[in-house]
């Protein structure tokens, strides 16, 4: 941190906007919206898990009561369970709504992580969650899942014509396709891939592995210098300007423009200023 002056931190402070009241309470109700949709295969399986629990105890007990052997729940296990779940996901919603620093909708992969836990600590004595009940519910939903899953992904065009494209981008050709593009302007080996999440994605999926290089504070340690003197290859989303100074712009297309407009990536090329083999 004190050596490259707190990336981390300068990096959160990039995404602060400026928002009212009502902006400010927008931001997390749509975070709270999308958090209900990506736990919904859990939420699903839970309710399943209390409807089977009613139709199978009708007219026998009290469906969803508590099992007579349940014991208090430990103050020890109730601080841990708000040190690894509650708390943090308080703390980011009040930071949030003071620095009016908008929620980004994946950061709830880790603030929920720990949300099963927490079920089965406080819920564990209910007799709906037993496993005679929950393991059918979630072995149910989870094959409901993957066949949904795999029909709506049976189409790569399809999927890339109607989704946002950085959900589907097909990795190992556009990797083969950067690496082609680069060769075409230099026999100089590709060691830097230039641009943010499409960049690490071609450099993930290339043999050699080159360094990505984002900006001089999300990777401080790939200099200007590096740059001029290695060269690089920029990829680039669609949206994003490319610098002005590099050669051979292209598009690169990833899908028919089945809905009026083609998906497409930017590839660009910084020859090296340094000879090479």
């Amino acid at each position: 941190g004190f050596t490259h002056g707190f990336p981390s931190l300068r990096y959160a402070s990039e995404i602060v906007e400026s928002g009212g009241v009502l902006q400010r309470l927008f931001w997390q109700l749509t975070f709270a919206v999308n958090q209900i949709r990506m736990n919904l295969p859990l939420i699903t399986v839970l309710l399943l898990s209390a409807l089977t629990a009613i139709v199978w105890r009708k007219g026998k007990s009290p469906g969803l009561g508590t099992d007579s052997n349940s014991a208090p729940q430990s103050t020890y296990l109730n601080i841990w369970l708000w040190a690894i779940l509650w708390g943090p996901i308080a703390v980011v919603l009040t930071l949030s709504f003071i620095t009016a620093s908008p929620l980004r909708n994946h950061w709830g992969v880790q603030l929920f992580q720990f949300l099963p836990l927490w079920i089965a600590a406080v819920w564990h004595h209910k007799k709906f969650l037993q496993l005679k009940t929950l393991l059918p519910a979630a072995v149910l939903i989870h094959c409901l899942g993957l066949t949904y899953y795999a029909v709506k992904q049976s189409d790569p065009e399809a999927v890339l014509a109607t989704r946002r494209a950085d959900s589907a981008y097909p990795a190992q050709k556009m990797a083969d396709a950067a690496l082609a593009h680069w060769r075409s302007a230099t026999q100089c080996p590709l060691k830097i891939v230039a641009g943010d999440f499409e960049a690490g994605l071609v450099s993930a999926f290339i043999k050699s592995s080159p360094t990505v290089s984002t900006s001089p504070i999300a990777t401080p340690w790939v200099s200007a210098g590096d740059l001029e003197n290695l060269g690089a290859l920029y990829v680039f989303d669609s949206s994003t300007a490319l610098p002005a100074d590099v050669l051979l712009k292209t598009n690169w297309i990833m899908a028919n423009a089945k809905n009026g407009k083609e998906k497409y990536v930017q590839f660009a090329v910084r020859l090296p200023r340094k000879a090479c083999d």
